[in-house]
């Protein structure tokens, strides 16, 4: 291969002064005759006199070659190249020199400058490109090669293509399919006269990868003297749906003699995917015809293309040509031919095809799961379960995650729930620490950071399992974790519940999505409440709700929390809480509900009042105001007793009006009426809620047993003893 000549070399122009030269020349002579220190000295007094020229250090570069010291002749040839920046031989003279160090960074550096000097010397240019070669600096090169493209002549065809192959061959070992086909589509464009079967054969894979294969037909019928008949595709370009019809019209495909194989092959595959394969049945059989020994891999891409077109019926034939031979006896073929066979329906075939595959490879992953789904299908439940169990659970072997969500799938469909719930807590401990001991668990607190509590459970002698990188994604662990804590409230494992929901903190997989880790917060919430861990609930909820203040379901499960604890703790919460939100009117319920139970009726009263200004019609607020004024009026040492009464009579009237008749309202009135001591009242609301049926239809929500045990008591107070018993008989006995 012939580069073009660069450019004239430009006369060098001697900046020294006339009456120092003699100087070089007596420092020559000196040098000549042995005496290598004087020499060298008169080098030295000619650049301190003039120490811009460059001639004395080209001197002393010469010096020191012939003396042989490497060090100081490196370091004189980078001055000579510096201080003459337009010398190109000095550049390539220094690189040179550089890569006989084994300095190719250097070396790629001095060849930069010299085609900077002479930027059409191609010769520069695909050094450099190799020195980029040898240093792995694929960017570079493809930039240096794409360069010299550029800079060849229209008649350079040769060399074109020369360079467009190493380019093209240099993006696709970078996966750059699309630039690496646009460099070798222009060259068969601008020399299609260079061209030969390797470029055709490459050019075709680049097209196949991209999925251009009306393109790839046009490059055949260009190049490899293909035709159909009738001839229909001349007049319309390849990316055209002229094209496209024409190919379907055509009858026959006609292949010259002797074409390669390999090329024949790559036809019949852009027709099958052009949705040709009547054009294909002619083609195939100079294919069967080789032997399936040597050319499985032309068998395979064949088979491959008909699969992908769901021409499955097609592609078993050649597939199982394949697995009669020796070298394609493989894991990989038969997996191909069981997924033919069983989208053709012939399912038990599959199921063999798919056991020799595990034969062959009993880690296939793939090949498990169709196996264990076409298993479930002809009702093999039992062995599609075995089929996806991991020898390895309890060694030191990677687990499939995949195998795993299968197995629980199944199990769960099954509902074999125990076996489900162990797979399951095995499938999440990929990215959640479970506790090696569940009373660890106990020491949990809401506080405590992610990676504290993942060692704080973490058992000094529990070993982290292995899983594999073919991992499920973050989607299918959230489904399937919502799923396991269902099942295990369905199963009223409350528990096991709670332990779930307080390892998930230490998942990084669920800790990268915001919604999932809101999501686990209020299941670590819901799991302690049902769990009746008031302690840790309370701990919980307390957290939520000072996220989200205005949350009313957070408000009522509050509620539920709070009246199942055995302290007061959420006493100063709330009144802390309630320092910050002022107005907020389910704290001022909430403490007005505190003191009243804790006595401080003016404190209730308050609060209460507060909320009735901003909600008069409220029946409950009505009616608290009406049972503060009741306990007011019940104290001992409170004044105008008579004036709180009928305050507490009159809220108790809006009460009930608000709310309308009913057993609640009544039994509440009567409860009223029995605290301040008129029975005769009390007597009468208690027997009017006797009459009204619950509002809800649930016995939890039936008040005919209170209100028939408090009856009985005015009854008792008043000896009328056989009335006290007929209503404890009639609404209290079970």
């Amino acid at each position: 291969m012939e580069w073009e000549e660069g450019k004239p070399k430009r006369k060098k122009h001697n900046r020294l002064p006339k009456d120092l030269r003699g100087l070089i020349g007596e420092a020559n002579m000196r040098f000549v005759h042995g005496d290598h220190q004087a020499a060298i000295e008169l080098c030295h007094k000619v650049i301190s006199l003039s120490r811009k020229s460059v001639e004395p250090y080209q001197t002393l570069r010469m010096f020191y070659e012939e003396l042989g010291d490497k060090d100081k002749l490196l370091g004189f040839s980078i001055l000579c190249a510096i201080m003459s920046p337009n010398d190109v031989e000095e550049w390539i003279r220094l690189a040179e020199l550089s890569l006989e160090w084994n300095d190719l960074s250097m070396a790629v550096t001095c060849y930069g400058r010299a085609i900077r000097c002479e930027p059409n010397n191609l010769d520069y240019m695909w050094t450099r490109s190799n020195l980029y070669e040898q240093m792995g600096e694929t960017k570079k090169l493809i930039e240096q090669l794409g360069n010299i493209l550029n800079g060849l002549k229209p008649d350079d065809g040769e060399l074109y293509f020369h360079v467009a192959r190493k380019l093209t061959q240099v993006l696709h070992d970078d996966h750059q399919i699309e630039k690496a086909t646009d460099v070798m589509w222009n060259a068969f464009v601008k020399h299609d006269a260079w061209i030969n079967v390797e470029d055709i054969n490459f050019l075709l894979e680049l097209l196949m990868k991209r999925r251009f294969y009306a393109k790839g037909v046009k490059v055949l019928c260009d190049n490899c003297g293909i035709s159909f008949e009738p001839s229909l595709l001349s007049a319309h370009p390849e990316d055209s749906q002229d094209f496209l019809n024409g190919l379907k019209q055509s009858r026959q495909c006609v292949v010259p003699n002797g074409a390669p194989i390999d090329l024949t092959v790559k036809l019949i595959v852009c027709l099958i995917h052009l949705d040709c394969p009547h054009l294909t049945e002619e083609l195939i059989g100079p294919l069967l015809e080789e032997s399936p020994e040597a050319m499985g891999d032309l068998y395979l891409d064949v088979a491959e293309a008909f699969m992908e077109m769901s021409m499955y019926s097609k592609a078993t034939p050649l597939i199982a040509t394949l697995t009669t031979t020796e070298k394609y006896n493989l894991g990989a073929v038969w997996l191909r031919y069981g997924e033919c066979l069983g989208l053709l329906g012939r399912l038990d075939e599959a199921v063999d095809a798919y056991f020799r595959v595990i034969d062959l490879a009993p880690s296939h992953l793939q090949a498990r799961l169709a196996l264990s789904g076409l298993l479930q299908q002809l009702g093999r439940s039992e062995e599609a379960l075995s089929i996806l169990n991991q020898d390895d659970e309890d060694g030191d072997s990677q687990l499939e995650p995949q195998l795993l969500l299968q197995r629980c799938n199944l199990l769960y469909s099954h509902q074999i729930w125990d076996e489900f719930i162990r797979v399951s807590k095995l499938l999440h401990s990929m990215h959640i620490n479970w506790p090696a001991n569940p009373s660890q668990i106990g020491e949990y607190n809401y506080s405590v950071k992610s990676h504290r509590f993942r060692a704080l459970i973490k058992s000094k002698d529990d070993e982290d399992l292995g899983f594999s990188d073919n991992g499920v994604s973050v989607g299918e662990l959230w489904n399937h974790y919502q799923k396991f804590c269902q099942t295990l409230f369905d199963l009223k494992r409350f528990e096991e519940l709670e332990t779930a929901s307080k390892v998930s903190i230490t998942s990084n997989v669920f800790a990268r999505d915001e919604n999932i880790v809101k999501e686990c917060d209020f299941l670590r919430l819901l799991s302690c409440y049902f769990n009746r861990n008031s302690i840790d609930a309370y701990t919980f909820v307390k957290k939520e709700i000072c996220k989200d203040v205005n949350n009313n379901r957070l408000w009522n499960l509050f509620g539920h929390i709070v009246s199942t604890m055995q302290d007061l703790r959420h006493n100063r919460f709330c009144l802390r809480l309630m320092a910050k939100h002022q107005d907020h009117l389910a704290l001022e319920l909430l403490n007005g509900h505190n003191a009243l139970i804790v006595g401080s009726y003016k404190h209730a009263l308050g609060e209460y009042m507060a909320v009735f200004k901003v909600r008069p019609e409220d029946a409950l607020v009505n009616l608290c105001v009406g049972l503060v004024f009741t306990h007011m009026t019940c104290q001992k040492f409170s004044g105008k007793k008579h004036s709180l009464a009928i305050q507490a009579c009159a809220f108790l009237d809006r009460y009930v009006a608000l709310r309308g008749e009913g057993q609640e309202t009544y039994y509440n009135l009567g409860r009223a009426m029995h605290q301040l001591g008129l029975l005769y009242a009390a007597e009468h609301y208690y027997l009017k809620a006797l009459q009204f049926k619950p509002a809800v239809d649930h016995p939890n929500f039936d008040l005919r047993p209170e209100t028939a045990f408090n009856l009985s008591l005015i009854y008792q107070t008043s000896n009328a003893f056989d009335l006290a018993i007929m209503y404890i008989n009639k609404y209290c006995v079970v």
